[in-house]
């Protein structure tokens, strides 16, 4: 059964064939069109075991990432907020007093490259090697006290999470940069230069530690940060797997 071709393209595959055997009895060459036709189906053949191959890799790959994928201990959760998801987008909210409380990350390429980095030789197993893949997203979180009037952290996990548990404080992220929202402005909006960041590195230490206490106060601390970067694991991990599958569907698609 002819699949790829038409009953046009089939009628050429015929007659090039007898073209070239007549090729090899006698000094008759090609015409350029039939040449093209050849190119073109061996083409069209090598595409065609591509897409086989790649679908046969994908499924095994599917299955195997599937095998790896373990749940958080909190479920698809982050204790004290609602979780709300979109695609990479993943949105936080919670109240405190009378404020309202939301944090925003995203998963694109936010696993720890550092974790990938192992000799070939090791005798790791997937399941050990898939554990220490962890994803730590950039994140900002907003202290809304009204409509037109909130205060706002860009915060970005430590690169080492072991040294940053010796520290005094045990921080597993830091804040760099804060400013405030007036005027109606949230962090969904075109934001321009012309607002002002403090730099978290530059300023006065004791500053700096009031802000991370008042960010803990708020239910954006250490445990918070813990369960983030599980949650987002979780979540990065269940993606790329939604990836790998829209991606075979997309192969096997007419």
């Amino acid at each position: 059964m002819i699949s790829i071709f038409s009953r046009t393209s089939a009628n050429l595959v015929r007659q090039t064939g007898r073209l070239s055997k007549l090729s090899l009895n006698s000094s008759y060459s090609l015409s350029p069109f039939v040449q093209k036709v050849n190119l073109s189906i061996s083409r069209c053949n090598q595409n065609a075991k591509t897409d086989v191959d790649l679908h046969k890799f994908l499924v095994e790959e599917i299955r195997s990432e599937k095998e790896i994928s373990q749940l958080p201990k909190n479920g698809r959760n982050i204790p004290g907020f609602e979780v709300k998801e979109n695609g990479a987008d993943v949105t936080l909210t919670r109240k405190f007093n009378n404020e309202v409380i939301t944090v925003k990350f995203n998963v694109n390429q936010s696993v720890d490259d550092g974790a990938q980095e192992f000799s070939e030789n090791t005798q790791e197993r997937p399941e050990e090697i898939a554990a220490s893949m962890k994803s730590k997203p950039d994140f900002i979180v907003e202290v809304r006290k009204s409509k037109d009037l909130a205060m706002v952290f860009n915060c970005g996990f430590l690169e080492d999470a072991e040294e940053a548990e010796q520290t005094e404080k045990s921080d597993l992220f830091e804040i760099q940069n804060f400013f405030l929202l007036e005027n109606g402005l949230t962090i969904d909006s075109d934001l321009n230069d012309h607002i002002y960041m403090g730099d978290g590195s530059l300023i006065d230490g004791h500053f700096y530690d009031l802000l991370m206490d008042y960010l803990d106060e708020r239910g954006v601390g250490f445990e918070f940060a813990e369960n983030l970067i599980e949650y987002s694991t979780y979540y990065e991990h269940e993606q790329y797997i939604s990836l790998l599958d829209k991606i075979k569907r997309f192969i096997t698609s007419k």
